[in-house]
């Protein structure tokens, strides 16, 4: 009696609209990353043209008004994808990151834990390391060494390889540690 699960949507399942969308998106990110911050508003006026509340869209316009200055009009954004995507991860880390950048220490740790909350996110070592480094903006230096260390312990914040090698650096120190105390050598 139970209905078969929908099959998860792919890139192939997006209509053409959608498709010429997310490319207008890339190609603003990358406007963005180049500070070309009016032609990336433009590509992404023309994405949200096609697909009004697209999140990724929405999100990049908030980044792209931040970074011009915009921050009236860069928190309307985030808080606009936040009232059509409740609890989106990359969007409360935005605007975490936005409420660091403008020295409102609380708010933005608020978000960053907000973000590494949520069961999907798969950007959680990013927000780890921004919150860090709004710590530091905020002079709180012990407080951001034990935001770094404890998700360094966890193999969080720099990946698996690296917490791999943390642990067998402590293996060896801790033999080396050994041998030298035995009196056997």
């Amino acid at each position: 009696d139970t209905e078969p699960r929908a099959e998860p949507r792919t890139e192939f399942d997006a209509s053409q609209a959608e498709k010429r969308a997310a490319t207008r998106v890339e190609l603003a990110a990358g406007y963005l990353a180049r500070g070309q911050y009016n032609i990336a508003l433009d590509e992404i006026k023309q994405a949200l043209a096609l697909q009004p509340n697209s999140r990724d869209a929405l999100n990049l316009r908030a980044l792209v008004l931040a970074a011009m200055g915009g921050t009236a009009g860069a928190e309307e954004g985030f808080r606009r994808v936040l009232s059509l995507y409740p609890r989106d991860p990359d969007t409360l880390h935005n605007l975490a990151w936005f409420h660091c950048q403008q020295g409102r220490l609380e708010a933005a740790i608020a978000g960053f834990d907000e973000a590494v909350a949520q069961p999907t996110y798969r950007g959680a070592s990013r927000s780890w390391l921004a919150r860090g480094v709004c710590e530091v903006r905020a002079q709180r230096l012990l407080a951001a060494f034990d935001v770094v260390r404890v998700q360094v312990e966890r193999g969080h914040l720099l990946g698996d390889r690296l917490h791999f090698d943390a642990r067998r650096q402590r293996g060896n120190s801790r033999e080396r540690a050994e041998s030298k105390a035995s009196p056997l050598r």
